[in-house]
């Protein structure tokens, strides 16, 4: 009953949670895949959703929080002030020294179980959609589930390895379900963009660039879809104007209008695509909704 299980889920604690959805994710891991799509075709879409769920729940219970251990944190003896200094063992380095390590063990098994898992759930969604293909491109409850789960994956913090298979994944997606995601009648478009302009601002190359090429196909596949690149054009102005309004994007934004920068560069060395001038546009609309801002204050 997954009423029962959503109502224990909101009462559980951290640890009983984790304890639960990590068996959920070794089964998901280790089941065969003919049989999960064979299971998948045989449920209604209301069971589809939950299964969608229980999965998103999986991810976020196992955020990737590469500086804090997560699991049984509770069972670190850290004294009230804060201190992890501990009485020196003899015939060993100091007790802090010894607890400092034991520490960065648990860290780092943490940030390694939280990629695993995030990249079981990723490898999941990807053959849930390749499973329903056809069914998600009429768009409906099933591709905002499937479409929300991207987006939260890009909300959260991620290593740099899962970061990799999910620009890729997007890239698919967007190549996949062009047609829904360029549909005016839903907010997908901008609120994607909305998170890729905030990873166009991070100081990692790598992952700037990244965000730059998935924003270039974008504006491919939309000027595919439709002969010009007006939807995007729109909905990233859109995207940036709420940013600033929300203050989710202030201060030093030069790695932005770099990244920006970059997608129309790809377009001269793309003969399929015409040059057009995206980069130019939006660090000035971020410029004038800062002054807006500013003007309103």
């Amino acid at each position: 009953n997954f009423a029962a299980f959503c109502a224990w889920r909101d009462r559980a604690d951290t640890h009983e949670r984790r304890t639960l959805l990590v068996s959920v994710v070794f089964v998901l891991k280790e089941i065969d895949r003919a049989f999960l799509v064979q299971y998948w075709r045989l449920e209604p879409q209301s069971r589809l959703l939950q299964f969608l769920d229980l999965i998103s729940d999986c991810m976020v219970a196992f955020e990737y929080r590469p500086h804090v251990p997560i699991s049984r944190v509770d069972s670190l003896s850290v004294p009230a002030n804060g201190s992890m200094a501990t009485a020196p063992t003899p015939g060993t380095t100091d007790g802090a020294e010894l607890s400092m390590s034991g520490i960065g063990n648990k860290v780092s098994r943490e940030g390694v179980l939280a990629t695993e898992c995030s990249l079981v759930v990723l490898d999941v969604l990807e053959d849930f959609m390749a499973t329903f293909h056809e069914t998600l491109h009429g768009g409906g409850e099933l591709m905002e589930r499937v479409s929300g789960l991207l987006l939260t994956f890009l909300r959260n913090t991620q290593s740099n390895e899962l970061l990799d298979c999910l620009f890729a994944s997007l890239r698919a997606f967007a190549v996949n379900f062009k047609s829904v995601l360029f549909d005016t009648r839903n907010e997908l478009c901008r609120s994607l963009c909305q998170e890729l302009l905030l990873y166009c601002n991070l100081r990692d190359t790598p992952v700037r660039t990244q965000a730059a090429v998935l924003f270039y196909l974008l504006a491919k596949r939309n000027w595919q879809e439709t002969g010009s690149m007006d939807c995007l054009k729109i909905q990233a102005t859109m995207a940036l104007s709420q940013l600033v309004s929300a203050k989710k994007l202030q201060g030093d934004t030069s790695m932005l209008e770099e990244s920006l920068w970059l997608v129309p560069d790809y377009a001269v060395h793309d003969y399929a695509m015409p040059v057009f001038d995206l980069a130019l546009n939006l660090p000035r609309s971020q410029q004038s909704d800062a002054h807006f801002s500013s003007m309103k204050a």
